[in-house]
């Protein structure tokens, strides 16, 4: 037989809510979870922006309005982060601290939304009280601290943790109405439920199963006015929807994000990105957390379990996406991780309150496990290309007059973030295409075609120089660069995961006539010294195959006295290339970052001379000149000033 507390064993609400003991643990337990949480922000500007970031940031090379109808998402997002970007500037840290916030927010709002889970238990089980108001929020909490999605959306220059935070918000206050009938919460509930639909069009899933749970247990007056509030969300997402949302899904042809219906390895991904390696336990606790399971213990045990009219709710913000996206079936609903961003918030209320379903000390040794397990392993994420390496590699060598072409795909606006923020000021920039691998003949047959014009002119340099960075399976860019008359002179490869080629080759249209040549076969193209960065680049090509490893020196002397001023020596490409790798036909770069000699800072004011010489050692390590064809054992490739 179940006992009954009687009413002298009840605990008031307000009493056991301004208890010190339980005021002093809730404040270190919420201190502890927010001190997890704020652990997001280590490394939050290590990887690179990819491809949905990259359109993000695009947003601010363009008409906002026009790109965001191109990328099928509601407005309010992306003009928030241009308004913060204002104040903080375009650093990665600064334009992904806009998802750090919410994601932070997010756990005190989880944390409110359990208190009223909590409170409808009192209605049945005062006697649960201490922990009712204590555990079930703060276990709230620590899942939300704690659940991948999070820690990785909190990093990414996307909308998803804002939709989250509007639809718990949204959530919090619906359950607080339906207790207050206050029209406050009713006001704050219209209000969350409108900024998450203009955040991301999923969050109609939250509406929806708000609307559905009123019409199930709400009644008389209040359902009511649940329905009005939700069709009031409806008129002001109006103007939108017939401006906008209408031409995105319903009148164009175009597709974006296209995929499959929901399939076993879609289900697969999703168990592992809220559920984890360990999958099963999870699941259970979440299904426990679907009913009331009390304890009592005299006269006799006796387990009660009763149905609960809010975890309805919790469960129909679980399901309700997965069904409406598979019924919908329209091709841009794509059943893609971060789209079901808001899925965190049932799945770690349900498994708090299955935890709170456990008994002592059952309850404390699983907690102990699920935080360990969280803290040691990231069942969400995703290993992004590494573009600022990319870019940071020939970031030496790039000029301000050179142009720099881009063939990655959909990766192109991440990339062209980092050739716009890491290389020189002025560099021409060239993407093809915006999107996807299709090949696109307008580029090639007027867009290269203006842009190699254009940069020939603006380049002064006796040498012209073009950088291409290329990810992708076709070939026609290399053929029209070849068409033009240039030829790669350097290639530097970046692996992405590990085993996936990112290369970056240089181009350069060099003069008709070599400078001169050696008697080894070396032949030397041309010479540009760049005085204000200090560096020599040469132009090398062979005549026959090299057998020996020779050594390419560049030396600066001072015109008065002829007294050694700066000095590089290495084989080619800073040691990249030895000459035995030369083959006949082929040009090589080969920059030289000058050192200055002991005792300078800086060069002094004055006419400079520069020398070049190629040399090997012999057995003994001693330095064997190798002559021009003119007999000389250096070459004078130039001279400039110092003012």
């Amino acid at each position: 037989m179940t006992q009954v507390a009687t009413p002298s064993s009840r605990i008031p609400f307000q009493r056991a809510l301004t208890g010190e003991g339980l005021i002093y643990a809730r404040l270190i337990a919420l201190t502890v979870i927010f001190l997890v949480a704020s652990t997001r922000i280590l490394n939050i500007d290590g990887p690179s922006l990819w491809i949905d970031e990259g359109f993000t940031w695009y947003t601010f090379r363009g008409d906002l309005f026009e790109l965001v109808k191109a990328d099928r998402h509601p407005p309010l997002y992306f003009y928030a982060l241009h308004a913060w970007s204002a104040f903080t500037g375009e650093s990665v840290l600064a334009l992904r601290f806009w998802s750090f916030l919410p994601g932070m927010v997010s756990i005190a709002v989880i944390y409110q939304i359990g208190r009223e889970l909590a409170r409808e238990r009192l209605k049945d089980a005062p006697e649960i009280l201490h922990f009712a108001i204590l555990g079930v929020p703060v276990l709230a909490a620590l899942l939300m601290a704690l659940a991948d999605g999070e820690n990785y959306l909190a990093q990414e220059l996307r909308m998803y943790t804002w939709q989250v935070l509007l639809c718990a918000s949204a959530t919090w206050f619906y359950l607080r109405w339906t207790r207050t009938f206050s029209r406050r919460d009713g006001a704050l509930w219209w209000l969350f439920m409108t900024l998450a639909l203009y955040t991301h069009y999923f969050s109609a899933y939250v509406i929806a199963a708000h609307l559905l749970h009123a019409l199930i247990f709400l009644r008389g007056k209040q359902r009511l006015f649940a329905v009005g509030i939700v069709g009031l969300v409806g008129v002001a997402f109006l103007p939108w929807f017939f401006a906008v949302m209408r031409e995105q899904f319903f009148d164009s042809d175009v597709c974006v994000n296209c995929g499959s219906a929901i399939d076993l390895e879609t289900l697969r991904s999703f168990r592992l990105s809220w559920f984890g390696e360990q999958w099963i336990f999870m699941l259970l606790l979440a299904i426990l957390g679907l009913i009331r399971v009390y304890y009592h213990w005299k006269p006799a045990a006796v387990i009660k379990i009763v149905p609960s009219r809010n975890t309805c709710l919790i469960l129909f913000l679980g399901i309700l996406p997965l069904i409406f996206t598979y019924l919908l079936s329209h091709r841009s609903l794509v059943f893609f991780n971060q789209h079901f961003a808001q899925l965190t918030i049932p799945v770690v209320l349900l498994i708090a309150l299955g935890l709170s379903n456990i008994q002592r000390p059952a309850r404390v040794i699983l907690v102990v496990m699920i935080v360990l397990y969280g803290v040691t392993h990231v069942d969400w994420y995703r290993q992004k290309a590494p573009w600022e390496q990319v870019v940071n590699t020939i970031q030496p060598y790039v000029a301000s007059d050179e142009l720099v072409l881009a063939e990655v795909g959909a990766e192109n606006a991440a990339l062209w973030y980092y050739i716009e923020h890491d290389l020189p000021e002025g560099v021409q920039i060239g993407l093809n295409p915006w999107w996807g691998n299709i090949e696109n003949p307008e580029f090639y047959q007027q867009t290269l075609p203006a842009l190699i014009s254009s940069q020939s002119e603006v380049q002064n340099e006796h040498v012209k120089t073009i950088w291409l960075i290329h990810w992708n399976a076709s070939q026609t860019m290399f053929t029209y660069l070849a068409q033009f008359g240039y030829v790669p002179t350097m290639q530097t490869t970046t692996y992405h995961l590990g085993t996936i080629p990112l290369i970056t080759y240089r181009y350069d249209l060099l003069p008709a006539s070599p400078l001169t040549s050696y008697e080894n076969g070396m032949i030397l193209n041309a010479v540009n010294i760049l005085q204000d960065d200090l560096r020599v680049d040469l132009w090398w090509s062979t005549e026959s195959a090299q057998t020996t490893d020779y050594v390419t020196s560049v030396r600066v002397f001072d015109a008065d006295n002829s007294g050694l001023v700066a000095q590089y020596d290495s084989q080619p490409q800073n040691g990249a290339r030895s000459t035995t790798t030369f083959e006949v036909g082929e040009v090589i770069y080969d920059p030289k970052p000058l050192e200055i000699v002991d005792g300078l800072n800086a060069l002094p004011a004055g006419n400079y001379r520069v020398e070049l010489q190629v040399y090997r050692f012999d057995a003994n390590g001693d330095i064997i000149p190798v002559e021009t064809i003119d007999g000389q054992p250096h070459t004078i490739i130039g001279n400039f000033d110092v003012e």
